[in-house]
């Protein structure tokens, strides 16, 4: 595994057992109740497991994306990613306060959780798909108690992100792969923002959209979705469907309208980066403070000033950087 003294992003290709060493190492203890298992957009698992021990620390959380499931008994078969909703429902509900035994990671990826009275869920992981892309969404993630997150695929890899980064010496000249998320983001918007002071290139507001959820998703711990046509972007960890809204303010007193649309979404969060994109502030909209401006609004999406929306008493500041 490709690493800058033991922190960073790293990822680990996986092509024989050994290689996954690391990563059962780092989900070893992962045990403890599951305190809540739903079904998220596209049939995706959502699990919540608060370890046993006492110390109020965080819980293990994981997330399945867009991968086959299935949830079994030493007998049968109970329920799977391809069932109806209401089946789904229904199995997922049952297995709340079960205990957790052990996460299991299978030579192929695949994730296996185990519960204490033999029942377990697999989520599939690599299956040699000649139609996977590198930009696929990941089989799965597991978000640690100390905020490390792990994702298996797409294809044979497995990732580690931690925030634990040395900080780089001004005249050293560093391998991406052994920077943390923070600190390539930091670079990216630098060296975008001095290519479009060239001419060279026009500033991406994809990629400011990316940077935006992840900080919500950062802030909220919770999970980013790959469904594009769910009309949200992050899962909180309460549950709350998070559409986020990343928008540029080159001047201090001048705010920029913001594009809202009548998603399936409980909250908008409106981040907003200068003209550098660095963050400056971010406020959390409740759906009926959006809707609201939306009543008068020709289409499904419109374009709606953002002082017209901070008027609303419900609407509060967050701190995301």
């Amino acid at each position: 595994m490709s690493s800058a003294g033991g922190s960073g992003v790293r990822a680990k290709f996986v092509d024989q057992p050994t290689d996954l060493a690391d990563l059962r190492k780092l989900l070893e203890d992962a045990r403890g109740r599951l305190v809540s298992a739903r079904r998220g957009v596209g049939d995706e698992v959502l699990l919540r497991i608060r370890p046993l021990r006492g110390g109020g620390g965080d819980d293990w959380r994981v997330g399945t994306q867009a991968s086959d499931w299935v949830l079994a008994s030493p007998s049968s078969v109970l329920a799977g990613a391809r069932a109806s909703s209401a089946v789904l429902d229904a199995a997922l509900s049952e297995l709340e306060q079960i205990e957790v035994s052990r996460l299991e990671v299978t030579d192929s990826l695949a994730l296996v959780v185990v519960l204490a009275d033999g029942r377990w869920l697999e989520v599939q992981g690599y299956v040699d798909d000649p139609e996977e892309r590198e930009d696929d969404p990941p089989y799965w993630e597991v978000l640690t108690p100390s905020n490390e997150l792990l994702r298996a695929g797409p294809g044979p890899i497995w990732l580690r992100s931690d925030r634990s980064v040395q900080p780089l010496a001004p005249s050293s000249r560093p391998a991406l792969d052994e920077l943390a998320v923070d600190d390539l983001l930091t670079m990216w918007s630098s060296v975008t923002v001095e290519l479009s002071r060239r001419g060279v290139v026009t500033v991406s507001h994809s990629g400011l959209a990316d940077l935006a959820e992840e900080l919500v998703r950062k802030h909220f711990r919770g999970f980013r979705n790959s469904y594009e046509r769910a009309g949200w972007d992050v899962l909180s960890d309460a549950g709350e469907r998070i559409a986020v809204e990343a928008i540029r303010q080159p001047h201090e007193n001048r705010w920029p309208p913001i594009s809202v649309h009548d998603g399936d979404f409980d909250a908008l969060v409106v981040v907003v980066f200068d003209d550098k994109l660095a963050f400056r502030k971010a406020w959390h909209v409740p759906r009926d403070a959006v809707l609201l401006h939306l009543r008068a609004a020709p289409s499904r999406r419109a374009r709606v000033p953002l002082g017209h929306v901070l008027d609303d008493p419900s609407v509060k500041e967050l701190r995301l950087a």
